[in-house]
Formats: structure tokens, sequence, C-alpha cells
């Protein structure tokens, strides 16, 4: 048995096929998906996702934050970004990362700290969705 699933973007479907498990990050914790999972709506952080179809087909994605539903007939993920491990561009990430990290050091109150965190997650998670 299998889920079809389907990953939603501000800039459009990312991926739309069949699964056989789903595990990603949700603001209450780590959750994996199988066939017949009870209907679930959850906050997902921005994390790596690991989405495997069959025994021969994984993928390992990085998304940002956004919604995981999961129906009686499909899950879907809906999120402001979503980058399979070979779309993520590991040296932007890096840079993304330091940023984020120096604004985290700094202690003027004009830093939106919740923002550089958010955004410290996010780079680390490509970096590991990445492989490096």
């Amino acid at each position: 048995m299998k889920i079809e699933f389907k990953v939603i973007t501000p800039y459009g479907d990312k991926l739309n096929t069949q699964i056989e498990k789903l595990h990603i990050e949700t603001e209450a914790g780590y959750v994996t998906i199988l066939p017949n999972h009870f209907p679930l709506i959850a906050s997902v952080v921005p994390s790596v996702v690991s989405i495997k179809v069959n025994e021969n087909t994984s993928y390992i994605a990085s998304c940002a934050s956004g919604i995981l539903k999961v129906g009686e007939k499909d899950t879907k993920l809906i999120v402001s970004s979503f980058e399979l491990s070979n779309e993520i561009d590991v040296e932007r990430a890096k840079k993304a990362l330091k940023r984020a990290q120096d604004r985290l050091n700094d202690n003027s109150p004009d830093i939106d700290k919740n923002r550089a965190e958010i955004s410290l997650k996010r780079a680390m998670a490509r970096i590991k969705a990445s492989g490096n």
C-alpha cells in the first residue's frame, strides 16, 4: 500500500508521487507517516525530510516552515520552500548559516532573533540534507 504524496510551494508543485514512508520534523517533534496513518494536521519546522518511494528509491530533501496535512486519501506538505538534496546549493547554504550565526551573536536590539533562528535552522537542514 502507498500514500499519495504532494509537496506544494509558492512556486508550484515540487513533488507528486506515491510513497511508502515520510519522516519529517514538526513543532511537536519528528513524525513518520505510513499508509493508513490517522488524519493529522501539523506545523512543520525547517528540517530534513526523508521520503521512501520503494525499496530502491528514497529521497532526502530540505523543507522550510509549513503545514503537513495527512488525510484519508492523500498527504500534502505545504511549505515555503522544498529542495531535493541534489538541488541544494551548499555554498549558498553555508553563507546563510554564517549570516544567521552572526545575527544571533549580535546584541543589537535591531536584530530579529526569531527570524535569525529560523534562518539558522533552515540553513542547517539544507546542509545536512545535501550530505555535507
